[in-house]
């Protein structure tokens, strides 16, 4: 049913009649080690890379929605969203053509300037039982362009073009959502890859052997590596063994804690490092969360209801820290 259905959407009759693909053609869905990276760069000139941050949290928080925000560090500039929404290809009476598309943006934060990601594109085609199309299987130059002809693939150039539209629309609304005083001089254009974001504040600029990832990209279930590894609190002065842990989030910031036996405080910077037991199975042999302290608070029996934990010896200290940024190895 849904081969049939997508052989009717290739027949239906195209807003694409007509219009000028040159824009679509090779070379207009870019690639990055097998993946499908759209860049986009929105110029803002005059704006330091903290008011560019607020307009962009201000327009992701619109978009969006509380729910579709990942990921927002203001000290990283970085703003990450979960994106889904329609590409309708045709509407007309009786006649309904779209998909369904999940995607992923970056938003990162510079001055005078924002760089947009997009990745993870993935689609939903059909109504009664949707099949899943990825992006790089679908939109490619190899999978929707013709190089011997020098065009664009029947079924495949509608998904091709309404995602590429969807990408420039993204940057437009970001656009709007610049101060009146700087949107003149504000500038669209492609990139070919999005520049590094500078580490701030605490941030390491580099650990050797490490490699530097978000919180919400680590791979793995964070509690069983809890429950497998070991726990290391360090401050500037202080080193202490922690016990137990999580990670969330608190007052909308991604947080890790720990508890620790010393009721020594790590600081207002610090570091908790988890270190994989021997013959660890999992994705990481060690990570290292770089926090900035929200609260530290020492346990009493008074806080606890369950009688049986008050006689178990010394109380230990809770410690909650935002996280900057996250190695791994």
């Amino acid at each position: 049913m849904n081969k049939l259905f997508l052989l009717l959407g290739c027949l239906l009759p195209l807003s694409l009649a007509g219009q000028d693909l040159s824009r679509y053609l090779e070379g207009a869905v870019p690639e990055k080690d097998g993946r499908v990276v759209f860049t986009r760069e929105v110029a803002a000139p005059g704006l330091s890379r903290e008011r560019v941050f607020a307009r962009v949290e201000k327009m992701a928080a619109e978009r969006f929605q509380r729910e579709g925000i990942l990921y927002a560090s203001d000290d990283e500039g970085i703003v990450i969203c979960h994106g889904r929404e329609y590409l309708v290809f045709v509407q007309k009476a009786l006649v309904l053509d779209r998909a369904l598309v999940d995607y992923q943006v970056t938003y990162a934060c510079e001055e005078e300037r924002c760089v947009i990601e997009v990745t993870r594109v993935r689609y939903l085609y059909g109504e009664d039982e949707p099949e899943r199309y990825l992006a790089e299987e679908w939109i490619t130059d190899k999978h929707a362009y013709d190089k011997k002809r020098g065009r664009l693939l029947r079924g495949n150039d509608k998904f091709r073009v309404k995602t590429i539209d969807l990408v420039d629309e993204l940057a437009k609304s970001l656009q709007e959502g610049m101060p009146p005083a700087t949107r003149e001089g504000i500038m669209i254009a492609p990139v070919k890859a999005a520049a590094p974001v500078a580490p701030t504040g605490p941030v390491s600029p580099s650990r050797e052997g490490y490699r530097r990832v978000l919180p919400v990209e680590m791979e793995g279930n964070f509690i069983n590596m809890l429950l497998n590894g070991g726990l290391t609190l360090a401050g500037e002065e202080t080193t202490l063994d922690a016990r137990w842990g999580g990670v969330g989030y608190l007052f909308d910031r991604p947080v890790v804690y720990c508890f620790a036996v010393s009721p020594a405080s790590p600081g207002e910077r610090y570091t908790l490092t988890w270190s994989a037991p021997d013959r660890w199975p999992g994705f990481y042999r060690e990570v290292v969360f770089e926090c900035r302290a929200l609260f530290s608070r020492q346990l009493s029996p008074g806080d606890l209801s369950n009688e049986e934990l008050k006689t178990t010896g010394p109380l230990p200290c809770m410690h909650a820290g935002e996280i900057i940024t996250t190695w791994v190895r």
